[in-house]
C-alpha cells in the first residue's frame, strides 16, 4: 500500500505524534530529522509495515484494554 498523507496522519498516536516503533517500522531511525513526513510519502507499505503502523497508536482498543488493565 503506498503511505499518503492522509493515512500517516490517522495513524497518530493520542498526543498527535508518532511512536518510535511506528517511526522504526517505516525505516526511519529515533528520533526523525526535521521533514521525515514529506519523504515517506509516497513510499510502498508492506502488510506488516501498515499493521505496526496501526497497532502502535495507542487507539488500538486490544492495547488500550491491556494498557488499563496493567495501570489500574
Amino acid at each position: 500500500m503506498k503511505l499518503t498523507h492522509d493515512l500517516i496522519m490517522q495513524h497518530r498516536t493520542s498526543r498527535e505524534g508518532w511512536s518510535k516503533a511506528q517511526i522504526q517500522a517505516l525505516g526511519l531511525t529515533w528520533l526523525p530529522g526535521q521533514g521525515w513526513v514529506k519523504d515517506v510519502i509516497g513510499m510502498m507499505l508492506s502488510d506488516h509495515q501498515l499493521h505496526q503502523l496501526h497497532q502502535f497508536t495507542g487507539k488500538n482498543p486490544a492495547q488500550l484494554d491491556l494498557l488499563n488493565a496493567v495501570f489500574s
